[in-house]
């Protein structure tokens, strides 16, 4: 049977077991499969103890927004604190998908990008279907819109600009101008992060 990818690489090879109670990976693109293990995980962590932070490491293309808004909506949904980590590249979805992290929270390591666009649909069809899908994409950009005014500092003016033409790439140091991080990773913060991807002996569970 093929593993969940997003899950393989969360596991102690030494004993078969997980190394890290906290941490998720979100690699490759995001679809159906990397989205079912995630939000599997947030749940499965939110039962076990709702209170302790999730960390959710990020390198990705980005994919599909039906996966993506089942990632964000869970993680508006549970009261556990999630913090996101960028290493490398969260792009498109994968990106709305950091910057939907908790505030303060929202992490980035050096020489990495987050990259905004025009989101982007394949379909075909009758006129009516094809204008359904059209008014679909309305909306969805609308949402898209929603998220960023309200996870970023990106002055409204631009974020039209940011989600409804071409590739628009980040720097580290732009991302945390326009918030779309909060911090840049280093000894220190690693360290802090390092210290809740699993919980400390004896931390009781959910009643």
């Amino acid at each position: 049977m093929e593993q969940d990818p997003t899950a393989m690489n969360n596991f102690d090879e030494f004993n078969g077991k997980p190394f890290f109670d906290r941490a998720i990976f979100l690699t490759g693109k995001v679809d159906a499969q990397n989205a079912l293990g995630i939000t599997s995980k947030i749940l499965q962590y939110t039962y076990i103890n709702e209170r302790f932070p999730i960390v959710l490491f990020i390198s990705s293309v980005g994919g599909e927004l039906d996966s993506m808004w089942s990632i964000i909506n869970l993680m508006n949904t549970v009261k556990t604190p999630i913090f996101t980590v960028v290493n490398g590249y969260a792009a498109s979805a994968a990106a709305f998908i950091s910057i939907n992290a908790t505030k303060g929270k929202r992490f980035i390591f050096p020489n990495s990008y987050i990259m905004l666009h025009e989101i982007s649909y394949g379909f075909w069809g009758k006129y009516t279907d094809m204008t359904i899908m059209n008014n679909r994409v309305d909306y969805e950009l609308e949402q898209i819109k929603k998220l960023v005014t309200n996870k970023t500092k990106i002055p409204k003016g631009k974020i039209q600009d940011f989600v409804s033409n071409k590739d628009k790439y980040f720097t580290v140091n732009e991302a945390l101008e326009y918030g779309l991080a909060d911090s840049i990773i280093d000894k220190t913060n690693m360290r802090d992060i390092l210290s809740i991807m699993k919980l400390p002996a004896g931390t009781p569970e959910q009643a």
